[in-house]
This record gives C-alpha cells, structure tokens and sequence, in this order.
C-alpha cells in the first residue's frame, strides 16, 4: 500500500516544541512526508478536520507517533486521532505502525486500550534519538525510503561503524599499556 505520510505526529497542543523537535529531526534525516498539523494548517483550511485527521491516522501514515503526556488524553483531537490510531491498529494487528514515545515518566498507558500492549520510547528530551530509532524501523521493515534517507541512514551506519572501529582501537591500545 503506498502512503501519502511516511510518519504523521500525533500530540497535544501543549506538547507542540517536542512535536517540533521530532519533526525537524526526521527532516534533517530526510524523512520528508511528515504529518506535523502546524506545517498543514493552510492546506487544511476550510476542510473538517475529523474527517481530514481520521483519514491521515487510520490510512495515510506509514507510521503515527504518538507524543504521549497527561494533557494528551485530555485533548478532544487528540482523542480523534487516537481514535483512528486504534481502529488501525485493530485493523492490521500484526503490522508495526504505532509508536508511543512518551514524554514525561508519569504516563501511564495501562488505561488505554491497544496502547497498554506496546512498548514505548522515553522522550528523555532527544529527538535524535527517537529519529534514530526509527530509521532503524523503517530499515528492518523494508519500507520505501527515498534516496536521501537512505544515503543518510547509510552515512549514519558507517559513523558508528568508524566510531566502534576507533573505540575498539583505543581499548586495545589502552589495554596493551596497562599491560607493559
């Protein structure tokens, strides 16, 4: 199935900077198809949006993540997106689709149906680190990505090839002159 949204962000208003950050970082790693609302507020006006929300997080996204905190839950659209989450995720059981990364330690998921089953990532305040995670995803389930990801991921991947390389080095050159 081909997407409109390699990722779409799903969050509370108030958790808008993270939703940034996260948005950037996928950008600056070449994700380019990213449902963040802010960028889509002009392209979405004059349409209703629960239609428009329940489209792109049901059908749209390759991937929803969802920036999990206790105003979230408390949020009327943010509840239609989760909404549409769980209808996909009932829909496509066995498919990855959904990540919950949470933001604050105090979340708690065990309330939230289809939620409390899946693992999350802590926020921890690094959206390199989300990003990362989820290139690593996108590589392990095969998804179209365009050739800028790739050559970033790649790029990435001989990194720390180089820096385990050059670690490793250093340890055994550290281990030789402690053992003169």
């Amino acid at each position: 199935m081909g997407y409109k949204y390699h990722v779409a962000i799903s969050f509370a208003n108030e958790d808008r900077n993270a939703a940034l950050a996260l948005a950037l970082a996928l950008e600056l790693n070449g994700i380019k198809e990213i449902y963040y609302y802010p960028d889509k507020q002009p392209a979405d006006a004059g349409k209703k949006l629960e239609h428009e929300l329940k489209a792109i997080y049901s059908l749209e996204a390759r991937y929803i993540v969802i920036l999990l905190s206790k105003k979230y839950f408390k949020k009327p659209t943010a509840m239609v997106e989760l909404e549409a989450i769980q209808q996909r995720m009932s829909r496509e059981p066995n498919v990855v689709s959904v990540i919950p990364v949470k933001l604050h330690k105090g979340v708690s998921l065990k309330d939230h149906e289809g939620l409390k089953e899946l693992q999350w990532l802590d926020w921890e305040f690094q959206p390199k680190r989300i990003v990362e995670g989820l290139l690593e995803i996108f590589k392990t389930n095969n998804i179209p990505i365009n050739k800028e990801t790739k050559q970033n991921i790649d790029r990435r991947d001989v990194f720390f090839k180089q820096v385990n390389r050059s670690k490793k080095s250093r340890d055994q050159s550290n281990n030789a002159t402690l053992n003169l």
